[in-house]
């Protein structure tokens, strides 16, 4: 079952990107290697681990990781069951890089060694790295590529050379992803008095591609010596924050650091001040000691260690200033970093804690912070976060233009996410706090059509015509009322009066698309010719428009429509697709899933069908949309 899901996953990838997919694809043989890095202080004859992981290399190729404070490129030349051959190349991270480099021949369980390797204030380190077994790594788990056969493109900005796949996620919302993160970037540069010379080879990627170690607690990789960035970029998930930015700034030049002190460092920018009152809130906090080293951190949980990373350094450097801080860095490796805290802030740790618990109890965080951080979520499609955020806000507005903003913001979020109810009582209630706009009584007839309140949503439409008649649309909704309770002859009255009013572009188009279906339904209406004529002039309007904003799943989504009603059903899934693969309001996807599911129907894939009525169903869709799918569930989809 997993196999086969996987296969269905990377056939629609590979479809949307244009890309051939192989018809058998077999597993890749590979090493399991094990990493242990230990470090000797200066003066002292002992070796103490700092850390150990593993990494899976498939043999003929080579895999980038960073631990602790070098960078390994290991490349594996052969393999058998009784040994392995593979060359490393390592570099020291910082301004001034150890290189080395060795080729091997170990057997399993034995480790090649790398000694004498230079850190700070004169330790040295000692990597082992031993083959454990051989394995077999599956192809079909990210078969794209970034070398010189990659399939990516790049696109460049101020600071950053972006690298995605075409038609991705990541390609659509480019100039989203470019604003947020230069945006960052700026600021931390600037904070930190960080200057780079080169820009920023910035990978976004759908899955997590071969050649670089991914840390898999947040789905990233970075190459401070190369400038490079690996991130996620897909529907199910998003790694690519402006933290990663920061954490490679801070390694490229000011070199290695405890990753406490590093992802401390780099997220003084992130919302700390607020999610670690939230972890306190919850007992959650562990103690600070148990975080000083790379072992200790790595096994805490990885969301709660960054937040108590943050939130700590965030305090030292705004209590104690940003060149102690700089001290700190600049002397510290796993083994020191709390013997230096304590002298560089001539406190014990316990005391520095303390405050810090004082600092958290009692700082206060003002609206903006919640209304900018709102909108940096929103950069990343995290609406859970911004609803969070802007629920927080509303708490702290005392004037009514705040409150109104506010709930602008925070409804029409709701709205989006598919919380209906929710967004229909809040835009009731603007339309007493703020005033009574047609705009406010548009929505609530959308919010109450959506959740089958037809009633009531004929209501606002009258609401909203009431106060604006060129707020044609209302008639258009209203016409659709009427199509779902039966009365063609009446919706088509009123779509065909009121269609010549109406000068938007996105509405003109749904007239024509409601009145296609109307002529094309059954009884003593059905007009072939006029639902054609209907549906031809939707789709020009559509493809016309799409040259104008071809990142708008809108317009796909309804050039869609109009091939369905044109009977051209693999057109039609070729359009619901790319509007599926940008699509994040709830209502839209839940339509759009809907017609997948019947143009596959349509098409004898009855098996693909019901997975998009499931999935309709697994969404906040409109309710007849469910309606609709669980009908199309139990008997197939016909004209």
């Amino acid at each position: 079952m997993y196999r086969k899901i996987k296969i269905s996953f990377l056939i629609t990838l590979f479809s949307i990107f244009g890309f051939c997919l192989p018809s058998q694809l077999k597993a890749d043989e590979a090493v399991r290697f094990e990493l242990i890095v230990r470090q000797r202080p200066a003066l002292v004859d002992n070796y103490y681990e700092i850390r150990r992981d593993t990494v899976d290399i498939i043999v003929g190729q080579s895999v980038y990781s960073l631990i602790v404070n070098m960078s390994l490129d290991i490349k594996v030349e052969k393999a058998d069951s009784q040994s392995v051959e593979f060359t490393n190349h390592l570099t020291t991270i910082g301004k001034t890089p150890y290189n080395f480099a060795e080729r091997y021949k170990v057997e399993y369980n034995l480790p090649a060694r790398v000694e004498n390797i230079p850190g700070k204030n004169g330790s040295l380190y000692q990597l082992l790295i031993s083959p454990r077994k051989l394995i077999e790594i599956d192809p079909e788990i990210c078969p794209f590529k970034t070398g010189s056969d990659s399939q990516f493109k790049s696109s460049p900005s101020a600071n950053f050379d972006f690298y995605f796949l075409p038609n991705s996620l990541a390609d659509f919302n480019w100039n989203i992803i470019k604003g947020y993160l230069e945006a960052d970037f700026v600021q931390f540069r600037d904070a930190l008095g960080i200057s780079l010379t080169n820009k920023i080879i910035y990978y976004l990627s759908p899955c997590p591609v071969n050649g670089v170690k991914w840390d898999k607690r947040f789905g990233y990789a970075i190459d401070p010596g190369r400038l490079r960035i690996f991130s996620l970029y897909s529907h199910d998930y998003i790694s690519s924050e402006a933290i990663l930015t920061n954490i490679l700034i801070l390694l490229r030049q000011w070199g290695y650091a405890p990753p406490f002190l590093v992802d401390g460092l780099a997220g003084y920018f992130e919302f700390s001040t607020f999610e670690i009152k939230k972890i306190k809130k919850r007992g959650e906090i562990p103690p600070l000691n148990k975080l000083m080293t790379s072992s200790g951190y790595y096994s805490a949980d990885p969301q709660t260690a960054e937040i108590v990373a943050a939130s700590f350094i965030k305090f030292l450097a705004d209590n104690f200033g940003i060149g102690k801080l700089k001290k700190l860095y600049d002397k510290s490796d796993d083994l020191y970093l709390q013997k230096n805290m304590e002298s560089i802030f001539g406190q014990p740790l316990d005391s520095l804690e303390t405050a810090w618990n004082h600092y958290i109890d009692t700082v206060s965080i003002p609206r903006r912070l919640f209304d900018f951080y709102a909108g940096r979520a929103g950069a990343l499609f995290k609406s859970d976060l911004q609803i969070e955020y802007y629920e927080e806000m509303l708490k702290l507005d005392s004037r009514r233009r705040d409150s109104i903003d506010t709930r602008k913001k925070l409804y029409m979020i709701y709205y989006q996410t598919g919380r209906y109810y929710e967004a229909e009582e809040g835009y009731r209630l603007l339309t007493q706090l703020d005033s009574s706009l047609p705009v406010y009584w548009q929505i609530i007839g959308n919010l109450n059509l959506i959740i089958g309140n037809q009633e009531a949503a004929w209501q606002a439409f009258d609401s909203v015509f009431a106060l604006d008649t060129t707020y044609v649309s209302a008639k258009l909704l209203q016409a659709e009322i009427l199509s779902l309770q039966g009365d063609t002859t009446g919706a088509i009255e009123l779509a065909e009066k009121y269609y010549s009013y109406e000068n938007s572009p996105p509405a003109k188009i749904e007239f024509l698309l409601l009145l296609g279906r109307l002529y094309q339904g059954k009884g003593e209406n059905f007009d072939s010719t006029k639902a054609h004529r209907y549906f031809s002039d939707a789709l020009a309007w559509c493809r016309e428009m799409i040259k104008k904003v071809p990142n708008d799943p809108a317009y796909k989504f309804r050039a869609g429509l109009a091939l369905i009603g044109m009977r051209d059903y693999s057109e039609a899934d070729n359009f619901l697709e790319l509007a599926w693969f940008t699509e994040k309001r709830a209502y839209f996807l839940g339509h759009i899933l809907l017609e997948r599911g019947k143009v596959n129907d349509m098409l004898g894939n009855r098996d693909e069908a019901v997975m998009f009525y499931q999935k309709c169903l697994a969404n906040p869709s409109a309710l007849r949309h469910h309606e609709y799918s669980r009908q199309y569930i139990d008997k197939p989809f016909t004209e």
